[in-house]
């Protein structure tokens, strides 16, 4: 479409809207789902399911988690289900870090000695 006449660009000038955080809200981390905060007293990412697409025997979930005051880490809720109970474990950012190498060395380890 062509411009009006008294507008000049040069070609392939693209004007950049500083639209990227018009819409967040300054309450909520970015991450945060927005329902049931003030219920629950904190914030809460929605939750990951950890599936490995067929029947397990515990259902595992992660979602990140931080308390609604200011200034606050935000934290990794692991949520456990056996059976009829259910746990939540909570770890910090760090721990989360260290868990995820931890984890890949003990699947490294397995993979490594599977006899099968």
């Amino acid at each position: 479409m062509p411009l009006a006449p008294d507008i000049t660009r040069p070609c392939g000038h693209v004007h950049v809207y500083p639209t990227g955080r018009l819409g967040a809200d300054p309450g909520h981390p970015s991450w945060c789902d927005r329902a049931g905060c003030a219920t629950r007293g904190q914030h809460r990412s929605v939750q990951l399911p950890i599936s490995v697409g067929q029947p397990e025997a515990a259902i595992a979930d992660l979602a990140l988690t931080r308390g609604l005051a200011p200034g606050l880490e935000p934290a990794l809720a692991l949520t456990v289900v056996d059976g009829a109970a259910g746990t939540e474990v909570v770890l910090s950012l760090g721990q989360g870090r260290v868990l995820s190498y931890q984890v890949r060395r003990l699947l490294d380890l397995a993979t490594r000695h599977r006899t099968c």
